[in-house]
């Protein structure tokens, strides 16, 4: 299975209090093992400046069972609190590529039909922010709305939409990602 070196990076990082079952190592080997992963994904992801960092994740390895995705400047950009009105998808805000790959795959793969996807984010633009998650398409046919079955779209704090998701989706956070 293809997924993006960052999101592989996470969890080879993640602490053991964070990581999901069958997720754990010191600091030292995570460091060495993302390390390896993402040389080894640069390696794998061909010549090409442009081509996107790809690491093979092992058939069966252990997926999180909640992907939790930020908005500005984790999906897309710029932030939307820079914009004086109200935006369009790809004209006047853009989803990364490395964002467009993992919402492909969460969408497609078989891999991560077990796994739910949520937004958290902190923005005082909610209207303007879910107007975009319609507009936006993670797979053909599949917008990010229709994705993201969990959205937490308000100003304050983290902990909070954390909070309700756990609440909402009944999704320890030791299984969150």
């Amino acid at each position: 299975m293809k997924f993006l070196s960052v999101l592989v990076l996470a969890l080879s990082l993640a602490p053991s209090s964070l990581a999901w079952s069958g997720v754990t190592s010191s600091p030292t080997r995570s460091l060495k093992r993302a390390s390896a992963v993402s040389v080894s994904a640069r390696k794998r992801s061909g010549s090409g400046s442009d081509s996107l960092p790809v690491a093979n994740l092992p058939k069966g390895c252990a997926r999180p069972k909640l992907v939790v995705f930020d908005l500005d400047n984790t999906l897309w950009t710029p932030e939307l609190y820079q914009l004086k009105r109200s935006p369009k998808a790809d004209k006047d805000v853009w989803l990364y590529e490395g964002a467009k790959a993992a919402l492909l795959e969460l969408a497609t793969e078989d891999a991560w039909k077990g796994t739910r996807v949520a937004i958290a984010s902190r923005t005082n633009k909610v209207e303007w922010a879910r107007h975009l998650l319609e507009k936006f398409e993670a797979a053909p046919g599949v917008s990010m709305a229709a994705l993201a079955e969990f959205k937490e779209i308000f100003p304050g704090s983290k902990r909070k939409h954390f909070q309700n998701l756990k609440r909402a989706s009944g999704v320890a956070f030791s299984e969150m990602m």
